[in-house]
């Protein structure tokens, strides 16, 4: 005889059901032992699967939250670079601008001084 188990959550309280439910109907052993190894086995592949999807799902989150931090980290980093660079770019370009102008502006005075002393001489 062949038993077919249909079944999600297989327990311990639900096998020794069933093997009551058999004992009562006075099936022979073999059937029960059949049944009953059925359904173990039923059991144990839903609880290794379980087991198998958590640990893959801890897995991949695990492997997520790396990624993502990385990625964050990197874009980060490569935001304030640029930040950074722009900043001091425009610092010295304005910190040129100034002593520029002010050394045009000391060798025009500079110059004018010249003159005028050349010319009241």
């Amino acid at each position: 005889m062949s038993y077919r188990v249909h079944s999600t959550n297989y327990d311990i309280y639900s096998l020794w059901t069933a093997y009551l439910a058999f004992k009562f109907t006075n099936a022979d052993d073999t059937a029960i032992k059949e049944v009953l190894t059925a359904a173990y086995f039923v059991l144990v592949m839903e609880q290794l699967e379980e087991q198998v999807e958590e640990q893959l799902e801890e897995q991949l989150e695990e492997q997520l939250e790396e990624q993502l931090e990385e990625q964050l980290e990197e874009q980060l980093e490569e935001q304030l670079e640029e930040q950074l660079e722009e900043q001091l770019e425009e610092q010295l370009e304005e910190q040129l601008e100034e002593q520029l102008e002010e050394q045009l502006e000391e060798q025009f005075v500079q110059q004018f001084k010249e003159q005028f002393m050349e010319h009241e001489e």
